[in-house]
């Protein structure tokens, strides 16, 4: 089962049995090199008090290229793959299965999603 991890305009704490979810967060964030130069540790704190898990089922949509960013995501397990292609066929660019933090830019910026 894939997971991402989305932040809340509300403030939804993970249980505190959930404690290695509070861990995971702070490594991706802190380990973010673009999120690590800007925030510091009590902007991180609110953005780990903020984020809560979510499933992410096979084949979903995540960040479509000219949406406006609503989210913060950190990849969890799973595989997920980065596609281009609106009206076509997608076409596969990469894929990654690694802990990482993407659409941070557009939630920070208020931009539209772009590149991951």
């Amino acid at each position: 089962m894939n997971y991402k991890i989305v932040t809340s305009h509300q403030r939804q704490r993970l249980n505190p049995i959930e404690n290695r979810d509070h861990i995971l967060i702070r490594k991706a964030l802190e380990g973010n090199e673009f999120l690590s130069n800007i925030l510091q540790e009590e902007q991180i704190q609110h953005f780990v008090d903020c984020m809560f898990l979510k499933a992410v089922k096979r084949g979903e949509t995540l960040i479509k290229e000219g949406d406006r960013g609503s989210y913060l995501y950190i990849s969890n397990e799973g595989t997920y793959e980065v596609t281009i292609g609106e009206n076509t066929p997608d076409v596969l660019i990469y894929t990654f299965d690694d802990v990482r933090v993407f659409g941070e830019l557009a939630i920070l910026y208020s931009a539209k999603e772009g590149r991951l």
